[in-house]
């Protein structure tokens, strides 16, 4: 068969040196091929006379101007086959039949390598519940993702560079220090070896919007470009190593820096990546994907998404500046909560934590669900704390990994700059309920398999006094200056119980407005009831600090709970104590 090989752009590769010894000419022919049946790639389609024989010419091609600095110049080889008999070309003309709801695109020519490809474009989803997807730029070839448990398919076309981009992004707001941390697993390697996916913090969705990307090119090398200013050129730091499979941005203040790992466990910053940006406001953090060719689409698979945002309410910060950022995410109540740092203990902490403030006598409580072992003594849990100082005065239940005081422990620093001191070490492994609780100047720990009834853990109440203030919350820490650990949770609920309250004693009997009677068992736990209609509104009654109401909120329909270990709404009558 004599091929005729796809020609170059003249200004890309230059004219190929004529083999010295040729055979003779082959006359050719074109014989057209139709099919509708599905396919994603065309190789080759060739009908080749048995006479034939194969003359290789390599040609040097000088590609577009490189997006990057790192980009090296590829070489094209073509083959042409020669034949003293008449040899017939079978080319095909191929109707691909697209996935029902799929987008769609014609075949496309890498202009780096000058080689015939038919994109397979991506049957793309919908955006997932709290994500914003949209093409940035208005690519010729529209992008598309979906997502499949925690794993993304993001597929887009264009580039990320100069003053202008097209790609496909996938994003949540990002409002004060924050940032995204993921796993590029895959991507194709078709559309060119510049082909982009990795982790943005961009100012809005226009063309020529600042931003700051650390990503993985298809040709394998980790780059970071940023773009200081609207519509001004992009700026490469400049690629660095091979790939690894994690990659994080991060800001902190006006500097942004980019991290990577091999395991998602132990990071480094990149080489020369921390600039100081003035991007204002709240961000866009997210996935992006583009393919350096407008008429190819790059297709990643990317996991272990984390947009660091601070849900409403809350407060978030890394504690005693750390060498690496942590970060916490909420999803339909579960947590996400990732912290570095030194450790928490001694007379000062490095750690994250997200935090609510409170007053008086108060709880937090919530399930620890897992925590990655980066050393024998990360740490995730509850914390009570007197400020976001590094030595500050705290209260703490949590997990770690520890093989000499495994599953949950508790500790407390009763001042602030003082000496840690380890309490109880109850041994439950997650997950577990775990609570910390504030009453007067006492402080316990109490755990639950159901976070309904919970028990006191041994050997964990201590006293020691501190202000009216506290800051509880979920507190994480790696125990190591160069590692991540993430700890997940559910069920967060903080309580705070002002001194107008009125506090349920152990068996006490209260008659409520309409003739409702009750009463409550600390001993147990229990609370009981002699009536259903708890509809009567009034002030609201504080429960006993260390307990949950929770599943007599839920059979007795009209009360409402501001918390584990309140009720509210209610108008007490009460009987003698």
């Amino acid at each position: 068969m004599a091929v005729t090989p796809l020609a170059p752009a003249p200004s890309d590769v230059p004219a190929p040196t004529t083999p010295t010894t040729p055979t003779a000419v082959a006359t050719t022919t074109a014989t057209a091929i139709t099919t509708t049946t599905p396919i994603t790639t065309i190789t080759a389609i060739t009908a080749t006379a048995a006479t034939a024989t194969t003359t290789t010419i390599v040609a040097t091609a000088t590609p577009e101007a490189p997006p990057m600095a790192a980009r090296a110049t590829p070489t094209v080889t073509t083959t042409a086959t020669t034949a003293t008999s008449t040899t017939t070309a079978a080319v095909a003309s191929v109707t691909p039949t697209a996935p029902t709801g799929a987008q769609t695109s014609a075949a496309g020519v890498d202009a780096g390598a000058r080689s015939v490809m038919l994109v397979s474009p991506l049957t793309s989803g919908p955006c997932p519940t709290g994500w914003t997807c949209a093409d940035i730029g208005n690519p010729a070839l529209a992008g598309g993702q979906s997502l499949s448990g925690s794993t993304w398919t993001v597929q887009g076309s264009g580039d990320i560079y100069g003053s202008s981009d097209q790609f496909h992004f996938v994003w949540q707001s990002v409002a004060g220090d924050g940032g995204v941390t993921a796993r590029v697993i895959t991507q194709t390697t078709t559309a060119s070896p510049y082909a982009k996916a990795g982790v943005m913090l961009r100012q809005d969705t226009s063309a020529g919007a600042p931003f700051y990307y650390a990503f993985v090119a298809s040709s394998g090398f980790v780059d970071v470009l940023y773009r200081p200013t609207p519509g001004a050129a992009a700026v490469d730091v400049g690629g660095f190593g091979g790939a690894p499979v994690y990659l994080k941005v991060a800001r902190v203040g006006n500097a942004y820096t980019a991290y990577t790992s091999s395991d998602g466990l132990s990071w480094a910053a990149a080489p020369n990546s921390t600039v100081t940006l003035t991007l204002s406001g709240t961000l866009l953090g997210g996935l992006a994907v583009a393919s350096s060719n407008v008429n190819a689409l790059e297709t990643a698979t990317i996991d272990s998404v984390l947009v660091s945002a601070c849900p409403t309410g809350w407060n978030c910060a890394d504690i005693g500046a750390p060498a690496l950022p942590g970060g916490q995410a909420l999803s339909n109540g579960a947590w996400t909560v990732q912290g570095a740092g030194y450790g928490i203990f001694g007379s000062s902490d490095q750690f994250h934590f997200a935090w609510q403030n409170v007053a008086g006598d108060a709880s937090i409580s919530a399930r620890v669900i897992s925590q990655t072992n980066v050393t024998a003594y990360a740490k995730a849990g509850v914390m009570l704390r007197q400020d976001a100082t590094p030595g500050a005065a705290y209260y703490y239940a949590y997990i770690d990994t520890d093989p000499t005081y495994p599953g949950v422990n508790v500790e407390y620093r009763s001042a602030a700059g003082a000496a840690t001191i380890g309490l109880a070490n109850p041994g439950n492994t997650p997950p577990v309920y775990l609570k910390v609780a504030r009453a007067g100047t006492t402080y316990t720990t109490y755990t639950s398999a159901d976070g309904i009834t919970w028990t006191t853990a041994p050997g964990s109440t201590v006293t020691f006094s501190a202000t009216n203030t506290l800051l509880a919350g979920l507190a994480v820490t790696s125990d190591c200056a160069t590692g991540i650990s993430t700890g997940t949770f559910d069920g967060v609920s903080v309580t705070s119980r002002s001194s107008g309250d009125i506090p349920w004693h152990p068996h006490q009997s209260v008659t409520f407005g309409g003739g409702l009677a009750a009463s409550v068992d600390l001993a147990d736990g229990h609370v009981d009831v002699s009536a259903d209609d708890l509809s009567v509104p009034g002030r609201r009654l504080g429960l006993a600090l260390g307990h949950t109401w929770d599943s007599w909120l839920a059979q007795h329909g009209g009360a409402t709970a501001a918390g584990p270990g309140w009720v509210s709404d209610l108008t007490p009558v009460w009987a003698a104590c």
